[in-house]
């Protein structure tokens, strides 16, 4: 009896923890509680907020805004923009503060999909809140999903066209769109929206699609809808990796300048700042590092450049170090000439006294003898 009922507990006790752990991990993949650290939308519409939402936060969404006639988004309504700037706040913060802003809109959750409808549009009898009996595929790619959704009976006699474009700089490899183009799935839904069917779709899809409506609902005539499935294809790096590389590109060319290096690449700095506001961060990490790699090239070519003024300038000092030699050799050689010459000149000044030395030596030799003789003469006389 003891040990049944402490297995019972234990059994409680496990299933206590596996339930708090599952209660645990779905409020921390809940994509409300999602911390932003930098939202901003300068002169934009809510289709251009959710978008960046989107963007920054990866958040799935389905957007839903009035068209006119011709199918394009309602002017009066796309005409109307607003700038706002968020920081350290999470995915439910920044949809109130979008929603302050522009109060035409609201917004809901469904199964972390984020969906931005305008507040006129909550009767039953709008298209995407129409119940649908039944969406049952088995086994469908994402095209035969949207074309399984473009006939269902409840929505066949108003939407007429379901599309797929991708919004983003990065391009999507072949391998990557051949792989989602052949996957498959099943979704099996009873008395659901057609709403909660678009959900569903995108949420098969991959955390990267989202989708948005237009459509007609201020009369009773027939409109044609539209629904376009988004493939949004995200940046590798973050907003905050741009900034800093975008920010040591600049450090670096101020730099530069300050150092008198010969550098203009001001002009993809400020377009790499500009596409910010694409979102684009790879492609304005790009362009830092551009900048960069053009300002490490002036350096080298500015070393090189000293460094040959200064191989002329020592080849210079060489050459005229040679010359100062071969005049010091020249000036050498004149004064041994000079030498030469003098050397010549004392040679027969010798000559010229030894000459006049040995003519000097004969004369007293003869003058002796004359000397003798007429002294013997003289002696023998008398």
């Amino acid at each position: 009896m003891k040990i049944s009922k402490i297995v019972s507990v234990a059994i409680l006790v496990v299933v206590s923890l596996i339930c708090s752990n599952y209660s645990f991990a779905e409020e921390e993949e809940n994509i409300l509680d999602k911390n932003i650290d930098f939202f901003e939308v300068k002169n934009g519409t809510m289709d251009d907020a959710v978008r960046e939402l989107s963007y920054t936060g990866n958040v799935q969404y389905g957007f839903e805004y009035l068209s006119d006639e011709t199918l394009m988004p309602n002017e009066s309504w796309q005409k109307v923009t607003f700038s706002i700037t968020l920081e350290n706040m999470n995915v439910r913060e920044i949809l109130n503060n979008l929603i302050e802003v522009d109060n035409r809109y609201y917004w809901e959750e469904d199964n972390n999909i984020i969906n931005v409808m305008p507040v006129t549009i909550k009767n039953t009898t709008y298209v995407l809140n129409r119940k649908v009996a039944n969406y049952s595929i088995v086994n469908k790619t994402q095209d035969q999903a949207i074309g399984h959704f473009l006939y269902l009976p409840e929505l066949s006699s108003n939407v007429t066209n379901v599309s797929i474009f991708r919004f983003g700089k990065q391009l999507m490899s072949v391998d990557r769109a051949k792989e989602i183009s052949e996957r498959t799935f099943n979704i099996n839904l009873q008395n659901a929206t057609a709403r909660e069917v678009l959900n569903t779709i995108i949420r098969q899809l991959g955390s990267d699609y989202c989708w948005s409506f237009y459509g007609e609902i201020t009369t009773d005539k027939f409109v044609p809808l539209q629904v376009f499935i988004c493939h949004r294809n995200p940046s590798v790096h973050s907003r905050t990796e741009a900034i800093e590389s975008i920010t040591e590109a600049e450090n670096a060319l101020n730099k530069a300048e300050s150092l008198g290096i010969i550098t203009n690449p001001w002009e993809e700095l400020e377009t790499g700042k500009n596409l910010f506001n694409d979102r684009d961060y790879d492609t304005v990490i790009w362009y830092a590092e551009e900048v960069k790699k053009i300002i490490e090239y002036e350096k080298e070519e500015m070393n090189k450049a000293v460094e040959y003024e200064q191989e002329v300038e020592e080849n210079t000092e060489l050459k005229q170090g040679i010359k100062n030699l071969k005049d010091q050799v020249s000036n050498l050689e004149t004064k041994n000439i000079e030498l030469q010459d003098q050397t010549s000149d004392l040679n027969s000044k010798i000559l010229d006294l030894e000459s006049a030395k040995t003519t000097q030596t004969m004369m007293g030799l003869i003058i002796g003898l004359v000397i003798g003789g007429l002294i013997v003469f003289f002696i023998r006389k008398k």
